[in-house]
């Protein structure tokens, strides 16, 4: 936890089930329950490669503002950091 983000480590659906709403009711799961936990946003980091995931989170509300180095194993990635405001009520 850091300055009240919840942060999603990962969310990834099996392409047979893409495009049928898992992937949006696993993200509700996570938006639902970082709210109930007072979170202010939900993080995520999205590799720069995986286009398709980050117009996905797009699609449902995030903003990317940053990049960062994240070290996988022993090859170091290029990740899109984004995040969703959750209580934007909380914040006015």
């Amino acid at each position: 936890v850091h300055d009240n983000q919840f942060h999603l480590i990962s969310l990834y659906v099996l392409p047979d089930y893409q495009g049928l709403g898992v992937g949006c009711a696993l993200l509700e799961m996570n938006l639902s329950h970082a709210r109930k936990l007072n979170y202010n946003t939900l993080q995520v980091g999205v590799m720069e490669k995986n286009a398709d995931a980050y117009n996905w989170y797009l699609h449902n509300g995030f903003t990317f503002t940053k990049t960062e180095n994240f070290l996988m194993g022993s090859q170091t990635v290029s990740v899109l950091v984004g995040n969703i405001l959750l209580n934007p009520t909380a914040l006015h």
